[in-house]
């Protein structure tokens, strides 16, 4: 990317969202403004966030979650919920039991009604998509080999660092896959770049088993979002 590419790219970036950095100056006497906890992770030194796992997940504390097995308790406090990997997989593609459960939350007003999910059906969701899962990770290293994709792994780098910086100045509840929606687009990217990768360098059987298991994950999403919704 050129030097006047990127002056371009910031440009635009200031131009769009810029004035609400201005707006919570001239409101609160700091660009970087946030209610609560939220506002110490903007913050350069004195960051006391809660410890996490990166190197594993935890499928096995995610199982008694989804079995209703695990202790009660708010979600944060659950061995799962340590694990970055194993809380940002399970809450892109269910809810982790946060609103299945009523205890997971931590209102005491208990907002959320119990829900009645089938573990099984749970758990088929949560297997079948770490075939997309590997893929972007794959596509995303493809990705970064093609100029006309660079563009998008920075934006994803730049991303991901944010909001890394962002959650781990959280005393709790950072760790939330929804905080990185904006990268769903590019995810799926990395997913087809994946599956085409496999495609020219695997045997057609590993091609079409992979858009099997995709195929299977649709269905069995779909199943899952019907329960929850009538659950």
């Amino acid at each position: 990317m050129s030097l006047t590419a990127g002056l371009v790219v910031v440009s635009i970036t200031a131009l769009l969202g810029g004035w609400k950095y201005v707006d919570n100056l001239n409101r609160h006497g700091t660009p970087f403004f946030a209610n609560g906890a939220a506002a110490a992770s903007f913050r350069v030194i004195g960051r006391h966030g809660a410890p996490y796992e990166y190197a594993r997940l935890h499928l096995d504390n995610l199982a008694a979650l989804t079995a209703g097995s695990a202790a009660a308790g708010r979600l944060t406090d659950q061995p799962a919920y340590r694990s970055v990997a194993t809380t940002l997989h399970a809450l892109a593609w269910t809810d982790m039991s946060m609103f299945s459960d009523p205890s997971r939350h931590g209102d005491p007003a208990h907002p959320y009604p119990p829900k009645r999910l089938h573990p099984t059906l749970t758990n088929t969701v949560l297997a079948l998509a770490l075939v997309p899962d590997a893929l972007a990770i794959v596509g995303f290293v493809v990705a970064a080999t093609h100029r006309i994709l660079r563009p998008l792994v920075v934006f994803t780098a730049i991303g991901a660092a944010a909001y890394t910086w962002w959650f781990l100045g959280q005393p709790e509840w950072g760790l939330k896959t929804k905080y990185i929606l904006f990268l769903l687009p590019a995810f799926v990217v990395y997913v087809i770049c994946g599956l085409a990768w496999i495609q020219r360098h695997a045997p057609p059987a590993a091609t079409l088993t992979l858009t099997l298991l995709l195929m299977a994950l649709l269905a069995a999403l779909h199943a899952y979002l019907f329960a929850f919704s009538i659950g």
